[in-house]
């Protein structure tokens, strides 16, 4: 979901039953804001929330589309419920 429409597009996933409540979607705009000016990309989405025990994860993907051949280069970005604070989602390992 782009966040430049986030606002009015979180509203739609009302329908089943999983929905952010009015503190997380205005905290998650703008940590989403804040992100898309802190980054050189050409798009930003938001990519979910996961559930968890003691906090809950916001992910977000950046999409670089210049100087990429046929697909653009994705990078993920992730946020705890406590601070809203998007840093960037470790590599995986082997």
């Amino acid at each position: 979901m782009d966040i430049l429409d986030f606002s009015e597009n979180i509203k739609s996933f009302r329908h089943n039953g999983t929905s952010l409540n009015l503190d997380e979607r205005m905290r998650l705009e703008i940590a989403l804001t804040q992100l898309q000016t802190e980054i050189a990309a050409d798009e930003l989405l938001f990519w979910g929330k996961v559930t968890g025990i003691d906090n809950d994860y916001y992910l977000a993907v950046s999409l670089t589309f210049k100087g990429q051949y046929e697909f653009p280069l994705k990078k993920f970005y992730w946020a705890l419920s406590t601070d809203f604070t998007f840093a960037d989602l470790p590599d995986l390992n082997d």
